[in-house]
């Protein structure tokens, strides 16, 4: 027997409220190394509570991504998470491992959910506390086995971005430009405190504030400065992964080194959550709908420029909508080096004052499993703020993958 999904019945997806905490350095140093990942998480959970008080006994599921689900991330945090907040039993909780697109994955399952009715009200965002569970920890065969990395192509995201520079042909200094301007469009809004409307304050064991706004951005920078950094990768370190780059893209006889601590985005500590449901459940209880979320992609290109993937995610995306990149109003595009925006703001001829307008992740820092949660709280701030109705999110991934979402404000 074969049943059909009656597609006059699937349920709209709308966001009923979302935060992330503030991000800090996450590399054994900054004010949340005693905070611990369900901590942390549970710091984002009770804002959205707090927003919507009458939502925690209809909720019914919890997707976390999480890029490094292994020791205090491990043993689905989110199952965890969710009695630790205090919610009901019935709230399920499920992990989600899609690299930096975790997060992104998480929110699109919980749609699909909502919009097929199999859930009228769940949880859906992402963690990572990069502090108390290093990158990369959790191992596998594309980190650690060198076969297998050169039999995928699997290059580590600071070689990608330069070896989509080079293809590109930008130019150090178009890349410190670049990632200037992002730093000061980040510390613009946060004198502004542009971003406060979503913000869920992470608290130390006695219950006073241990992080209140973000710890990460360059204060003091000046344009001078860009060039006294020297290059994230050195020839030396890079030479064997270099010499898989140009052996895929053979078009470039050398290979080189642009990227710099000041250029790309450093590891951080941070997470974020959203209360996402259907309209009736809305309704019920009396939850006022911030965005609407029309369309999601996954993809995935060629693991040597994974860097790219976003880009190929939004054009997917923009064919199975309909829409053109014109129709798009605002755009909120994770980045984790400057030669990731300068090529995605080409590629789709972007004007700059609709992209990124809060500053990017090269200023903010990148909690890598967290931040298509946090991607989605600045683009609602952002759709709220310059009274805009349609914007996108975009995500590249390790490993090739891309991700993108749309959302209607409402």
């Amino acid at each position: 027997m074969t049943t059909k999904i009656d597609v006059d019945k699937m349920q709209n997806v709308f966001i009923y409220a979302a935060s992330r905490t503030p991000r800090a350095a996450g590399q054994n140093s900054g004010p949340l190394q005693e905070i611990k990942p369900i901590q942390l998480l549970d710091s984002s959970i009770q804002a959205v509570l707090k927003a919507q008080p009458t939502a925690a006994d209809y909720i019914g599921d919890l997707f976390l991504g999480c890029m490094t689900p292994v020791g205090e991330q491990g043993g689905n945090i989110a199952r965890a998470a969710a009695l630790y907040a205090g919610l009901p039993y019935q709230v399920a909780g499920t992990q989600i491992n899609r690299f930096c697109a975790s997060g992104l994955e998480a929110l699109q399952m919980a749609a699909a959910k909502i919009e097929l009715g199999w859930e009228q009200l769940v949880l859906a965002g992402g963690l990572e506390s990069m502090n108390r569970v290093p990158e990369l920890s959790d191992g596998g065969a594309m980190i650690y086995d060198p076969l297998v990395r050169a039999a995928v192509n699997f290059v580590p995201p600071s070689l990608s971005a330069d070896l989509l520079a080079n293809l590109q042909g930008f130019s150090r200094q178009e890349l410190d430009e670049y990632s200037f301007e992002m730093h000061q469009r980040a510390l613009k809004s946060q004198a502004a405190k542009w971003l406060r409307h979503n913000a869920a304050l992470v608290y130390d064991q006695n219950g006073l504030p241990i992080l209140e706004k973000n710890e990460c951005l360059r204060h003091g920078l000046k344009a001078e400065d860009m060039a006294q950094f020297a290059p994230i990768l050195s020839e030396k370190e890079a030479k064997n992964l270099d010499i898989m780059a140009l052996m895929r893209y053979p078009s470039l006889e050398y290979l080189e080194h642009l990227h710099t601590p000041a250029s790309a985005a450093q590891l951080a500590d941070g997470s974020a959550m959203a209360l996402i449901g259907n309209a009736q459940i809305g309704e019920q209880l009396g939850l006022k709908a911030r965005a609407k979320i029309l369309s999601a992609k996954v993809v995935a290109v060629d693991p040597t420029l994974s860097c790219t993937a976003g880009l190929e995610a939004v054009k997917q995306l923009l064919a199975q909508t309909g829409l053109n990149k014109n129709d798009i109003e605002l755009w909120e595009k994770v980045e984790l080096f400057a030669a990731v925006g300068l090529h995605f703001t080409q590629a789709l001829d972007i004007p700059l004052d609709q992209y990124n307008i809060f500053g990017s992740d090269i200023a903010w820092g990148y909690a890598a499993g967290a931040m298509g949660g946090i991607a989605l709280a600045n683009l609602l701030d952002g759709l709220e703020k310059e009274d805009k109705q349609l914007g996108c999110i975009a995500i590249s991934a390790r490993a090739g993958l891309g991700a993108a979402l749309l959302v209607e404000r409402v």
